[in-house]
C-alpha cells in the first residue's frame, strides 16, 4: 500500500514537472526569447556564434555564413516571430577584406 502512495506521488510530481516547464517554454516576452535564439544565431556580424553553408544552388552555394536572427511580421495585428537564416560573408578576393554579406535559404549547420 504505502508502495503504492510512494509511486503515485512520484507521478504526480513528474506531471507537475512536466507542467511546469511547458509553462515556461511557452510564457516568454520577445527580448527573453530572442536572447534564447542568440545562443545561437547573432543579430549581426560582430558576434557570429554558430556557422552554416548555404545550399541554394545558387553561386553562393556551399559558401559558408553564420546564423543570424531578425524579426518578420507573421500577419495582421503586429504580430512578430524570430527568424533564423544563414548570412554568407563575402570579402574582395585581392585584399581580403569584407566586401558584404547576403542572406542564403536554404541552408544547414557547419559541423564542428
Amino acid at each position: 500500500m504505502q508502495r503504492r502512495i510512494s509511486i503515485a506521488l512520484m507521478a504526480f510530481a513528474l506531471s507537475g514537472l512536466v507542467l511546469l516547464q511547458t509553462e515556461q517554454a511557452h510564457s516568454t516576452d520577445l527580448s527573453g526569447f530572442e536572447k534564447r535564439v542568440g545562443k545561437s544565431a547573432a543579430k549581426s556580424l560582430d558576434a557570429p556564434k554558430v556557422l552554416c553553408v548555404c545550399k541554394d544552388g545558387t553561386s553562393h552555394n556551399n559558401s559558408v555564413g553564420y546564423l543570424r536572427q531578425f524579426h518578420e511580421n507573421s500577419g495582421p495585428g503586429g504580430q512578430i516571430e524570430v527568424t533564423v537564416t544563414c548570412e554568407v560573408v563575402v570579402f574582395v578576393e585581392s585584399t581580403g577584406e569584407f566586401s558584404g554579406q547576403t542572406t542564403c535559404d536554404p541552408w544547414e549547420l557547419l559541423p564542428k
